[in-house]
């Protein structure tokens, strides 16, 4: 990161030459960077082997007490480290949630960020209570996907106790969506499912957001998390 900056702001000049900065619509001053992360779920599962558990990341007391001290090691030898060009953090860089890609087949074991790899969530309640603590090592965003029924539409004052609820426990961010839906959130954008369909089949589609969702459905299974039904909703 620091050699990228170097390259940046001394090298290419863009801060000097670039028209938005000429017209004075950025600053160099107001520009950070990000440090993303994936596969927390990942590495607290393999962790949870090696002492002979066999349980998995969102469902394990243990796996939570090996997660938070990754994120505390990983906190710290960020925040020990004096950043180049970001005054506007404090000379820090900022802790990201990074999706993983679909570039090689060692992104197949990146579960995003500090998700719950899916196939592995627990209840919606318990859920929300496992993830909300991880949102405070994240000041540049990160978020969890929950997929709701239908019937869901018939209980909106209980969605939105969830969601303060859910900011109460620490989080910043939170994404829901409907299952049954063509639209759907893959992380940080959407992309129609019958698009993806079509991607699949070789045919021709307009967006290239098509191809990154194709990529992580098949690493991640996202169109493929737990459902959220009412009697879910209801309960939490």
């Amino acid at each position: 990161m620091d050699k990228r900056h170097h390259y940046l702001v001394e090298k290419s000049k863009f801060f000097n030459s670039d028209f938005l900065v000429r017209e004075g619509f950025i600053r160099r001053e107001n520009f950070t960077s990000m440090i993303a992360i994936v596969g927390l779920a990942d590495a607290t599962n393999h962790f949870l082997q090696q002492e002979g558990l066999q349980e998995t990341f969102g469902q394990s007391a243990r796996g939570e007490e090996i997660a938070t001290a990754i994120m505390d090691k990983l906190s710290a030898v960020n925040q020990a480290h004096e950043g180049v060009y970001v005054e506007r953090t404090n000379n820090r860089y900022l802790l990201h949630a990074q999706v993983g890609a679909s570039n090689h087949a060692e992104d197949k074991l990146n579960t995003p960020a500090h998700r719950i790899r899916v196939g592995e969530e627990p209840t919606l309640l318990a859920h929300l209570k496992q993830s909300a603590p991880y949102h405070k090592y994240f000041p540049s965003g990160t978020g969890d996907l929950f997929a709701f029924d239908q019937g869901y539409l018939d209980h909106l004052d209980a969605v939105v106790d969830i969601i303060d609820g859910s900011f109460q426990l620490g989080y910043r961010y939170i994404t829901t969506y409907l299952k049954n839906t063509d639209l759907i959130r893959v992380t940080g954008y959407l992309v129609k499912k019958s698009e993806v369909e079509r991607f699949r089949k070789g045919e021709a589609v307009l967006r290239d957001t098509t191809w990154y969702g194709a990529g992580t459905d098949d690493c991640a299974n996202v169109f493929d998390r737990q459902l959220r039904d009412e009697d879910d909703v209801c309960a939490a």
